[in-house]
């Protein structure tokens, strides 16, 4: 009966053994093995049973990480699955579908995303035994603001002359629908490229902020300073030889 058997002996198939009446064992590595008991009774006799398990291989397990967490458009975002990993053996490929229309291969890659929304970015992973597995995460990508940047002519103007201001903001992800400009004077425009003159000379800060289609703003300022428009030296000069010559033309007269 059962109760004579007073050894048993487990061979599992693998290199390793154990003389337990009941032992627990993994397996590392699918595949087949052949799993041998031997047992001994009290009066020395010995019996054998085996019995052939068909391991199978355990799938991968995928993961990955993002830098930065939070992105806007443009912004270089790097995908790292090197929290994947397979049990059983290795992960022989990486697989990524971003989201936008773009795929990618390896296991740590980096994107740029063009416009701002909501994308769904898939990391698939396949390992030596052709197994497949795939994890899905939203990437939230923000609207990058536009950069706001202006230059004028001429550069050093004078009172009551005429300053043509020109936009070259621009904006990365969309387009700009909204110019406002401060001239400093008390004087608004919201032309893209005004024309603007200053009564009086000084100094002056000029400011443009611009707004995207998304709403975000940017802003620019720039300092003018304006001369005052006096009559150039050769123009007085003129004037007080004409004066003379009426003098004199007068004097004349009257002599």
């Amino acid at each position: 009966g059962k109760t004579d058997i007073i050894s048993w002996h487990w061979d599992f198939g693998d290199g390793n053994t154990s003389d337990e009446r009941n032992p627990k064992h993994s397996y590392e590595k699918a595949g087949l093995y052949n799993v041998t008991l031997f047992i001994q009774d009290r009066a020395g006799g010995n019996s054998s049973f085996k019995v052939e398990l068909n391991i199978k291989d355990l799938p991968p397990f995928a993961n990955f990480s993002l830098d930065p967490q939070n992105t806007s458009s443009y912004t270089v975002v790097t995908f790292d699955a090197s929290l994947s990993y397979d049990l059983d053996g290795y992960i022989t490929n990486y697989s990524w579908d971003l989201g936008d229309g773009s795929f990618a291969y390896g296991e740590k890659i980096t994107h740029r995303y063009k416009k701002s929304g909501i994308y769904v970015a898939k990391l698939t992973v396949v390992d030596d035994a052709g197994n497949e597995i795939h994890i899905e995460k939203e990437i939230f990508v923000e609207n990058r603001a536009p950069t706001a940047n202006f230059i004028f002519v001429p550069d050093s103007p004078k009172t009551g002359e005429k300053i043509n201001f020109t936009d070259l903001s621009n904006d990365l992800d969309g387009e700009i629908k909204e110019w406002k400009w401060d001239f400093g004077d008390g004087s608004i425009s919201y032309e893209r490229n005004p024309v603007h003159e200053y009564k009086e000379s000084g100094e002056y800060i000029v400011k443009l902020i611009v707004k995207d289609d998304e709403g975000a703003k940017g802003n620019y300022t720039a300092i003018i300073k304006v001369k005052k428009n006096e009559v150039p030296s050769f123009e007085i000069f003129a004037l007080a030889i004409a004066f003379a010559i009426i003098i004199f033309n007068r004097r004349k007269k009257f002599k």
